[in-house]
C-alpha cells in the first residue's frame, strides 16, 4: 500500500492525519520506526495513522514526550505551527520572531512570512532528526564498547 506524501488542510483538520505527517516526517514515514518509538505495536501505529484506532490522552502523551518538538496544540486541534519554537509566541506568528522582529512591519511581504515558517519548521525537523541520530549513534558506541 502506498502511503499519501502530502496533506490537504482538510485532512489535517482530523488527528490521524497529523500523527501520519509527524510519522512521515520524524519517522522517514517509516512504521516500524514509528512504533518503536511510541513504544507500541506495529499495528497500533498503523491504525493510529489509517483513523482505525481512537486517539486517547496516554497516545498523545507518548507522541508528544517521544517528539517533544510537536507542538500540543497543533497535535490536538490542528491550530498553529507543527513545531514548537521557542523564537514563536504561541500563536505561531512569524511577526513575533524574536530573532526577525516585526518582519511584516519592515517591508516584507506575508508571502515572505510564509516562506520564513517554512524555513523555521525545516530547521525543527534538521534540529529533531540529528537529535534522533546522535542517541542511535551514543547507542551504537554503547554497544560496540560492551563488546569489547
Amino acid at each position: 500500500m502506498t502511503r499519501k506524501t502530502t496533506y490537504s488542510d482538510e485532512e489535517l483538520t482530523k488527528i490521524e492525519y497529523r500523527i501520519a505527517k509527524i510519522r512521515k516526517e520524524l519517522c522517514e514515514d517509516n512504521n516500524t520506526l514509528f512504533a518503536e518509538k511510541l513504544g507500541i505495536a506495529k499495528q497500533t501505529a498503523s491504525n493510529l495513522c489509517g483513523g482505525k484506532k481512537s486517539v486517547g490522552k496516554r497516545t498523545v502523551d507518548k507522541i508528544l514526550n517521544t517528539f517533544p518538538t510537536i507542538s500540543k496544540k497543533w497535535l490536538l486541534l490542528g491550530e498553529g505551527c507543527m513545531y514548537n519554537n521557542s523564537n514563536m509566541t504561541h500563536t505561531g506568528d512569524i511577526r513575533d520572531n524574536s530573532v526577525g522582529g516585526d518582519l511584516l512591519g519592515h517591508g516584507a511581504t506575508k508571502n515572505d512570512s510564509i516562506e520564513i515558517q517554512k524555513l523555521v519548521d525545516t530547521i525543527a525537523i534538521l534540529t529533531e532528526t540529528n537529535r534522533q541520530q546522535s542517541e542511535q549513534i551514543s547507542k551504537l558506541i554503547d554497544i560496540i564498547a560492551s563488546k569489547q
